[in-house]
């Protein structure tokens, strides 16, 4: 006999017969929710059967009667089971509430159970555990610095985490603006990108470091002297963009928009006094795109937190964050539809390629190049003189054998259609038997000649061919790959080849087109300038040109 167990929710042991015990639970709920529903339905219809009267007429059936109509005293005769089916209605409306509670009651169950759930219950069971974790996260500790081993005062981003003070002065030339945090004081304070830590006496002090803007590398001089790198200050972050000159000639380079689009930065004004990263840009257009009600104050509060949590400061202009996102998603937008047309064909000519490859067993790049070599050789009529004796010898073989096979062909075929005579016949059936003899001895030289069973021809098939069967296969095996299919990979290639050097093209012509635009607004501020100097007036930009900061 079995004996009933309660399982203890302390022991670990017994957590399957906790489930089940749920499971049970779980299913017991659902039917009496469902028995509730039921009844409400039912309690439902008998409702509608005493808003319609002719249907609570119909119900009692037809009156007793000779002539089967309503007696005129039918008030007094019907009353007492009117007044029964209304008692019995008044009785099924007053037990309609309870079931409707007891529903509800029983969804509320339900919900509780489906809350208490083993996912519910493993996460409480873990929740101190997280938060022991999450405390001894900010604990400082002794660490020791990745690169020399001395007491770290830098905690830095993954996968070099600590660091001294003076490896935190190489290591953050490479990365400027990651964050970081010092452990001066026996916790974790974020510190600005500007700042370094050095040894004083009794211990540890902050000071100020210049910060170069990584950009792309720059160009090599000229005379092929030996460069060294000045700065230029930009104000804001104390973040400099670089300056290289050369000690022979002293010729000096410093990045221009074009390098700072093709390091990641996008100008937040005209003067390049405010760089955006790409990155923050694209973010805030696709939360546009998600939350069309995502105001851009909301975004720029949101950087003036994130800005402060990293220990630095300044507030983040809204209006100038909107202008520059403005004109960055109309340059998109302008090089998308120059784009478009080309790109779109060359996504699709090569995706044609690939399908067209896959569908001729040609999967690598090697055998796409010997077949364009191939067609090309034979466009030029360069093939049979620029090959060996050996492949010289192998095509007058193909076409001595395909010539051969065609004969012999026809000449079974025009057999009994064009000759009447037997002597004519026997005649060529002698030819036929000599052309098939040659046929043969051909196909066993090219055989010897290839020593090789997969590119040698198979007899029987030809035979099986001749008799007048069908072959699933290529019967040559020169014509498995034959030219016309070569020519097909070739069309598609030099197709490719062409859309791909107009995309180039295309390019290279916008990047005019934006250099002769960027020239164009830089005489047109110097303009505006000038006009407003001698009005009186103050530049447009000014308020943005007062904001120099990389965000």
């Amino acid at each position: 006999m079995a004996t009933k167990h309660n399982p203890d929710p302390n022991n670990p042991t017994s957590k399957e017969g906790k489930r089940m015990a749920l499971e049970l639970k779980h299913e017991h709920m659902l039917s009496e929710a469902k028995k509730a529903a039921e009844e409400r339905k039912r309690a439902c219809s008998v409702g509608d059967t005493l808003q319609s009267p002719k249907r609570g007429c119909v119900g009692r059936g037809k009156p007793r009667g000779r002539r089967g109509g309503r007696r005129q005293g039918s008030a007094t005769v019907t009353s007492p089971p009117t007044e029964g089916f209304q008692s019995s209605s008044v009785e099924v409306l007053r037990t309609e509430p309870s079931a409707q509670h007891k529903f509800e009651k029983n969804m509320e169950r339900l919900s509780d159970i489906l809350s208490s759930s083993e996912a519910s219950e493993r996460w409480k069971e873990a929740r101190p555990h997280h938060l022991q974790c999450l405390l001894e996260k900010e604990a400082v500790g002794h660490p020791l610095c990745g690169l020399c081993h001395e007491p770290a005062v830098i905690r830095e981003c993954l996968p070099e985490e600590w660091f001294c003070g003076d490896c935190d002065v190489l290591h953050h030339k490479k990365q400027p603006l990651h964050n970081r945090d010092s452990l001066m004081n026996g916790f974790f304070k974020p510190i600005s990108p500007t700042t370094c830590v050095v040894r004083v006496e009794g211990g540890y002090d902050t000071h100020d470091q210049a910060c170069i803007l990584p950009t792309v590398k720059a160009p090599n001089s000229s005379c092929k002297g030996t460069n060294f790198t000045g700065t230029r200050q930009t104000r804001r972050y104390d973040l400099h963009l670089p300056l290289y000159v050369c000690q022979t000639c002293q010729q000096q380079w410093t990045p221009d928009l074009k390098v700072l689009l093709k390091s990641g930065y996008w100008p937040a004004s005209v003067s390049i006094s405010t760089l955006y990263t790409l990155d923050l840009l694209s973010s805030f257009e696709e939360l546009k795109v998600i939350s069309p009600g995502f105001s851009r104050q909301a975004f720029a509060k949101l950087l003036e937190h994130r800005t402060k949590c990293g220990g630095r400061s300044g507030p983040v202009n809204g209006d100038a964050l909107q202008r520059s996102f403005l004109e960055f998603s109309y340059a998109s937008y302008e090089e998308d539809q120059l784009c478009r047309g080309t790109s779109k064909r060359l996504l699709e000519e090569t995706a044609s390629l690939e399908e067209l490859k896959t569908e001729l067993h040609c999967v690598s790049d090697d055998m796409v190049s010997t077949w364009i070599s191939d067609v090309k050789e034979w466009a030029s009529g360069t093939s049979e003189t620029s090959g060996t004796s050996e492949d010289i010898l192998q095509t007058a073989l193909q076409q001595s054998i395909e010539g051969l096979y065609l004969s012999v062909r026809q000449r079974k075929q025009s057999l009994y259609r064009q000759n009447d005579s037997s002597k004519l016949r026997h005649r060529l059936r002698r030819k036929l038997a000599d052309d098939k003899k040659r046929l043969n001895q051909e196909i066993l030289k090219y055989n010897q000649l290839v020593h090789d069973s997969a590119r040698g021809i198979d007899v029987a098939a030809v035979e099986h061919s001749l008799s007048g069967g069908s072959i699933m296969s290529a019967l040559w095996p020169w014509e498995v790959h034959g030219m016309g299919i070569q020519e097909k990979i070739l069309d598609q290639v030099m197709l490719t080849r062409r859309l791909q050097e107009e995309k180039g093209i295309l390019l290279l012509e916008m990047a005019q087109h934006c250099t002769w635009l960027q020239n164009m607004a830089v005489a047109l501020k110097n303009k505006v300038a000038e006009e407003g100097k001698s009005s009186g007036l103050s530049s447009p930009d000014t308020s943005e040109d007062e904001e120099g900061n990389i965000i």
